[in-house]
Protein backbone atom coordinates (compact mmCIF):
# COMPACT_ATOMS: atom_id res chain seq x y z
CA UNK A 1 0.00 0.00 0.00
CA UNK A 2 2.73 2.04 1.02
CA UNK A 3 4.85 1.33 -2.50
CA UNK A 4 1.59 2.78 -4.63
CA UNK A 5 1.08 5.82 -2.65
CA UNK A 6 4.97 6.32 -3.32
CA UNK A 7 4.53 5.20 -6.98
CA UNK A 8 1.36 7.69 -7.34
CA UNK A 9 3.13 10.63 -5.66
CA UNK A 10 6.13 10.32 -7.86
CA UNK A 11 3.72 9.90 -11.18
CA UNK A 12 1.79 13.27 -9.85
CA UNK A 13 4.88 15.54 -9.25
CA UNK A 14 6.81 13.94 -12.75
CA UNK A 15 3.83 14.56 -14.82
CA UNK A 16 4.14 18.37 -13.70
CA UNK A 17 7.99 18.57 -14.61
CA UNK A 18 7.49 17.47 -17.97
CA UNK A 19 8.04 19.45 -21.26
CA UNK A 20 5.17 20.64 -22.50
CA UNK A 21 6.52 19.13 -26.56
CA UNK A 22 6.98 16.03 -24.97
CA UNK A 23 11.09 16.14 -25.05
CA UNK A 24 13.35 16.05 -22.35
CA UNK A 25 16.25 19.01 -24.16
CA UNK A 26 18.16 16.03 -24.70
CA UNK A 27 16.59 13.42 -26.99
CA UNK A 28 13.08 11.63 -27.12
CA UNK A 29 10.79 11.88 -23.84
CA UNK A 30 11.04 9.15 -21.45
CA UNK A 31 7.95 8.20 -19.30
CA UNK A 32 8.22 9.30 -15.52
CA UNK A 33 8.07 5.93 -14.76
CA UNK A 34 11.38 5.17 -16.68
CA UNK A 35 13.50 6.81 -14.57
CA UNK A 36 16.06 5.33 -12.28
CA UNK A 37 15.48 7.53 -9.51
CA UNK A 38 11.41 7.03 -9.50
CA UNK A 39 12.20 3.18 -9.60
CA UNK A 40 14.46 3.07 -6.88
CA UNK A 41 11.29 5.21 -4.90
CA UNK A 42 9.40 2.76 -5.76
CA UNK A 43 11.10 -0.15 -4.52
CA UNK A 44 11.77 1.77 -1.31
CA UNK A 45 7.95 2.31 -1.15
CA UNK A 46 7.69 -1.33 -1.42
CA UNK A 47 10.31 -2.78 0.95
CA UNK A 48 8.92 -0.07 3.85
CA UNK A 49 5.25 -1.80 2.79
CA UNK A 50 6.70 -4.97 3.44
CA UNK A 51 8.38 -3.76 6.51
CA UNK A 52 5.23 -2.64 8.13
CA UNK A 53 3.40 -5.66 7.38
CA UNK A 54 5.98 -7.61 9.13
CA UNK A 55 6.42 -5.40 12.20
CA UNK A 56 2.01 -5.65 12.30
CA UNK A 57 2.59 -9.51 11.74
CA UNK A 58 5.29 -9.66 15.16
CA UNK A 59 3.02 -7.22 16.83
CA UNK A 60 0.12 -9.78 16.62
CA UNK A 61 2.43 -12.99 16.90
CA UNK A 62 3.56 -10.99 20.94
CA UNK A 63 -0.18 -10.67 21.42
CA UNK A 64 -0.92 -14.12 20.89
CA UNK A 65 1.71 -14.88 22.65
CA UNK A 66 0.75 -13.05 25.90
CA UNK A 67 -2.72 -13.93 25.53
CA UNK A 68 -1.45 -17.70 25.44
CA UNK A 69 0.53 -17.44 28.00
CA UNK A 70 -2.30 -15.54 30.14
CA UNK A 71 -4.61 -18.07 29.13
CA UNK A 72 -2.37 -20.74 30.37
CA UNK A 73 -1.54 -19.26 34.03
CA UNK A 74 -5.57 -19.06 34.44
CA UNK A 75 -5.83 -23.15 33.07
CA UNK A 76 -2.58 -23.92 35.56
CA UNK A 77 -4.47 -21.46 38.57
CA UNK A 78 -7.84 -22.86 37.63
CA UNK A 79 -6.21 -26.39 37.86
CA UNK A 80 -4.76 -26.36 40.79
CA UNK A 81 -8.14 -24.68 42.58
CA UNK A 82 -9.64 -27.78 40.95
CA UNK A 83 -7.15 -30.02 42.62
CA UNK A 84 -7.19 -28.06 46.25
CA UNK A 85 -11.41 -28.90 46.43
CA UNK A 86 -10.59 -32.35 45.43
CA UNK A 87 -8.74 -33.20 48.29
CA UNK A 88 -10.64 -30.89 50.30
CA UNK A 89 -13.60 -33.11 49.31
CA UNK A 90 -11.73 -36.18 50.32
CA UNK A 91 -10.35 -34.74 53.41
CA UNK A 92 -14.11 -34.45 54.12
CA UNK A 93 -15.19 -37.46 53.42
CA UNK A 94 -12.77 -39.33 55.65
CA UNK A 95 -11.86 -36.63 58.32
CA UNK A 96 -14.28 -35.10 61.29
CA UNK A 97 -15.03 -31.50 60.82
CA UNK A 98 -15.29 -30.60 64.21
CA UNK A 99 -11.90 -32.34 65.29
CA UNK A 100 -10.05 -32.71 62.49
CA UNK A 101 -9.72 -36.22 63.37
CA UNK A 102 -11.18 -39.47 60.97
CA UNK A 103 -14.04 -39.94 61.77
CA UNK A 104 -16.82 -42.71 61.62
CA UNK A 105 -16.25 -44.13 58.57
CA UNK A 106 -12.75 -43.98 58.24
CA UNK A 107 -12.49 -45.98 61.80
CA UNK A 108 -14.13 -48.29 60.54
CA UNK A 109 -12.48 -49.16 57.68
CA UNK A 110 -9.11 -48.99 59.37
CA UNK A 111 -10.72 -51.82 62.11
CA UNK A 112 -11.43 -53.66 58.81
CA UNK A 113 -7.91 -53.46 57.76
CA UNK A 114 -6.11 -54.16 61.01
CA UNK A 115 -8.54 -57.15 61.83
CA UNK A 116 -7.57 -58.79 58.21
CA UNK A 117 -3.82 -58.22 58.93
CA UNK A 118 -4.41 -59.57 62.78
CA UNK A 119 -6.06 -62.31 61.14
CA UNK A 120 -3.30 -63.55 58.92
CA UNK A 121 -0.96 -62.50 61.98
CA UNK A 122 -2.61 -64.30 64.24
CA UNK A 123 -1.89 -61.23 66.31
CA UNK A 124 -4.53 -59.19 69.19
CA UNK A 125 -6.60 -56.62 68.66
CA UNK A 126 -8.20 -53.96 70.91
CA UNK A 127 -10.70 -50.53 70.74
CA UNK A 128 -10.72 -48.02 73.17
CA UNK A 129 -13.73 -46.14 73.40
CA UNK A 130 -13.91 -42.46 75.55
CA UNK A 131 -17.28 -41.08 76.50
CA UNK A 132 -17.12 -37.39 77.49
CA UNK A 133 -18.89 -37.39 81.22
CA UNK A 134 -22.18 -35.70 81.33
CA UNK A 135 -21.34 -33.58 78.14
CA UNK A 136 -24.97 -32.93 77.40
CA UNK A 137 -24.80 -30.81 80.61
CA UNK A 138 -21.47 -29.38 79.30
CA UNK A 139 -23.43 -27.93 76.00
CA UNK A 140 -26.42 -26.83 78.30
CA UNK A 141 -23.42 -24.92 80.50
CA UNK A 142 -20.97 -23.38 77.97
CA UNK A 143 -23.26 -23.53 75.16
CA UNK A 144 -22.27 -25.62 71.76
CA UNK A 145 -19.09 -23.60 70.61
CA UNK A 146 -17.63 -24.08 73.81
CA UNK A 147 -18.99 -27.67 73.37
CA UNK A 148 -16.86 -27.84 70.14
CA UNK A 149 -13.69 -26.34 71.34
CA UNK A 150 -14.14 -29.09 74.20
CA UNK A 151 -14.21 -31.81 71.62
CA UNK A 152 -11.39 -30.29 69.79
CA UNK A 153 -9.27 -30.63 72.50
CA UNK A 154 -9.91 -33.49 74.26
CA UNK A 155 -9.67 -34.76 70.33
CA UNK A 156 -5.92 -33.25 70.38
CA UNK A 157 -5.22 -34.36 73.62
CA UNK A 158 -5.76 -37.98 72.73
CA UNK A 159 -3.95 -37.73 69.27
CA UNK A 160 -0.91 -36.48 70.70
CA UNK A 161 -0.56 -39.94 73.16
CA UNK A 162 -1.37 -41.86 69.96
CA UNK A 163 1.06 -42.43 67.73
CA UNK A 164 2.35 -46.08 66.46
CA UNK A 165 1.97 -47.17 63.21
CA UNK A 166 -1.51 -49.10 62.45
CA UNK A 167 -3.08 -47.01 65.39
CA UNK A 168 -5.76 -44.64 64.79
CA UNK A 169 -7.52 -42.00 66.95
CA UNK A 170 -11.14 -41.57 65.82
CA UNK A 171 -14.32 -39.24 66.69
CA UNK A 172 -16.63 -41.81 66.61
CA UNK A 173 -19.68 -39.75 67.43
CA UNK A 174 -20.84 -37.12 69.73
CA UNK A 175 -19.23 -37.35 72.85
CA UNK A 176 -17.44 -40.85 71.61
CA UNK A 177 -14.05 -41.07 70.95
CA UNK A 178 -12.68 -44.60 69.62
CA UNK A 179 -9.22 -45.41 69.71
CA UNK A 180 -7.72 -48.28 67.58
CA UNK A 181 -4.67 -50.29 69.10
CA UNK A 182 -3.14 -53.09 66.75
CA UNK A 183 -1.25 -55.99 67.63
CA UNK A 184 -2.18 -54.96 71.09
CA UNK A 185 -3.56 -56.93 73.94
CA UNK A 186 -6.00 -56.40 76.92
CA UNK A 187 -3.07 -55.45 78.99
CA UNK A 188 -1.29 -53.68 77.17
CA UNK A 189 -4.76 -51.44 76.17
CA UNK A 190 -5.64 -51.16 79.78
CA UNK A 191 -2.30 -49.01 80.07
CA UNK A 192 -3.04 -47.04 77.23
CA UNK A 193 -6.92 -46.27 78.58
CA UNK A 194 -5.57 -45.60 81.81
CA UNK A 195 -2.61 -43.19 80.24
CA UNK A 196 -5.97 -41.33 77.93
CA UNK A 197 -8.08 -41.15 80.97
CA UNK A 198 -5.30 -39.27 83.46
CA UNK A 199 -4.59 -37.42 80.36
CA UNK A 200 -7.95 -35.99 79.86
CA UNK A 201 -8.39 -35.24 83.48
CA UNK A 202 -5.31 -33.31 83.67
CA UNK A 203 -6.50 -30.58 81.27
CA UNK A 204 -8.50 -29.11 84.14
CA UNK A 205 -11.17 -28.14 81.16
CA UNK A 206 -13.66 -26.74 84.00
CA UNK A 207 -17.20 -28.76 84.14
CA UNK A 208 -19.47 -27.46 87.06
CA UNK A 209 -21.94 -30.11 86.34
CA UNK A 210 -20.46 -32.78 85.96
CA UNK A 211 -21.57 -35.46 88.82
CA UNK A 212 -18.05 -37.25 88.24
CA UNK A 213 -15.26 -34.29 88.85
CA UNK A 214 -14.96 -30.78 88.66
CA UNK A 215 -13.25 -30.94 85.26
CA UNK A 216 -14.35 -32.77 81.91
CA UNK A 217 -13.27 -36.60 82.42
CA UNK A 218 -13.58 -39.39 80.15
CA UNK A 219 -15.61 -43.16 80.83
CA UNK A 220 -13.30 -45.75 79.30
CA UNK A 221 -14.00 -48.75 77.61
CA UNK A 222 -11.63 -51.79 76.77
CA UNK A 223 -12.25 -54.50 74.28
CA UNK A 224 -9.35 -57.08 73.15
CA UNK A 225 -9.47 -59.75 71.08
CA UNK A 226 -7.22 -62.01 68.94
CA UNK A 227 -9.37 -63.24 65.57
CA UNK A 228 -7.30 -65.98 64.91
CA UNK A 229 -8.42 -67.96 68.30
CA UNK A 230 -11.73 -66.68 68.04
CA UNK A 231 -13.58 -66.92 64.94
CA UNK A 232 -16.35 -66.36 66.03
CA UNK A 233 -15.74 -62.28 66.62
CA UNK A 234 -16.44 -60.17 63.67
CA UNK A 235 -14.77 -56.36 63.70
CA UNK A 236 -17.36 -54.75 64.64
CA UNK A 237 -18.65 -56.86 67.28
CA UNK A 238 -15.09 -55.62 69.00
CA UNK A 239 -16.61 -52.01 68.54
CA UNK A 240 -19.61 -53.33 70.29
CA UNK A 241 -18.04 -55.12 72.85
CA UNK A 242 -16.52 -51.75 73.83
CA UNK A 243 -19.94 -49.71 74.20
CA UNK A 244 -21.45 -51.92 76.34
CA UNK A 245 -18.45 -51.89 78.72
CA UNK A 246 -19.00 -47.87 78.45
CA UNK A 247 -22.31 -48.06 79.58
CA UNK A 248 -20.39 -50.06 82.54
CA UNK A 249 -18.72 -47.11 83.45
CA UNK A 250 -21.28 -45.26 82.97
CA UNK A 251 -22.88 -47.09 86.34
CA UNK A 252 -19.43 -46.94 88.39
CA UNK A 253 -19.61 -43.67 88.31
CA UNK A 254 -17.51 -42.48 85.10
CA UNK A 255 -14.67 -41.05 85.06
CA UNK A 256 -13.16 -44.91 85.07
CA UNK A 257 -11.88 -47.33 83.00
CA UNK A 258 -13.23 -51.02 82.31
CA UNK A 259 -13.51 -53.65 79.80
Amino acid sequence: MAGLLVLGYVGRASAALQPTDGTDGDGPARAWYDRPAVTLIVALGGIFAVWVAVQRQRDLVVDLSARVRELTERLEGEEAALADAETSLKQLAVRDSVTGLPNHGNFQDSLRGEWRRALREASPISVVILDIDHFTEYNEEFGHQKGDECLSTVGAKLADLIGRPGDLVARYGGEEFAVLLARTDQQGAFRVAYKLRSAIEELELPHPRSLAHKNVTVSVAVASTTPALDSSWEELELVAAANRAVGEAKTRGRNCVVA
